[in-house]
């Protein structure tokens, strides 16, 4: 069974009015990845979905916005139980995802942020370990909801909206 590392331990961290859900696993090797920094966090603790679920509801007073992040999070099979349970709870659902494995029957989700890896194939495949057919599709993914409004695409610094995104966030590699 899985397990999901969640941030919401001592109710006076939820001042925010979030609930965020980490996703250890991911299908990326990104040299930049700050999420073995996020792991040393003191706060996080470890559950599986039984107890997530539980823990959402028995919080659910304490939070309005459910963030879903990684690791990666569509690589579970857990998370459209997780996002499902969130809308009958009545929370805004927040995913972080690098797009490779999202697909269109995963329902429920208010906003997308998408950690865009480049615009090129070859560099994508070096820069984040996988596949050159798995760097075209993620392109073409880009491509396919670059105007949907669910949608952030998250640039680093130094790269351009060359592909015409209609929401863009930019972020410093070094300062993560």
């Amino acid at each position: 069974m899985n397990e999901f590392l969640i941030d919401c331990v001592d109710y006076s961290f939820v001042s925010d009015g979030s609930l965020t859900i980490y996703m250890p696993r991911c299908n990326m090797k990104c040299h930049y990845c700050n999420y073995k920094q996020m792991l040393k966090m003191k706060n996080l603790k470890s559950m599986n979905i039984i107890n997530l679920k539980q823990f959402m509801i028995d919080n659910s007073p304490f939070y309005d916005v459910v963030v879903i992040s990684g690791g990666e999070p569509t690589i579970y099979a857990e998370l459209p139980e997780i996002v499902k349970l969130a809308n009958q709870l009545e929370k805004e659902v927040i995913l972080y995802t690098n797009l490779l494995k999202f697909n269109d029957d995963i329902i429920g989700i208010d906003k997308i942020v998408v950690d865009v890896k480049g615009f090129a194939p070859i560099p994508i495949e070096r820069d984040v370990g996988i596949s050159l057919s798995d760097a075209e599709r993620l392109i073409a993914k880009y491509d396919k909801y670059k105007n949907d409004e669910r949608f952030v695409f998250r640039l680093r610094n130094g790269l351009t909206n060359v592909m015409g995104f209609k929401n863009v966030e930019y972020y410093d590699v070094e300062k993560l």
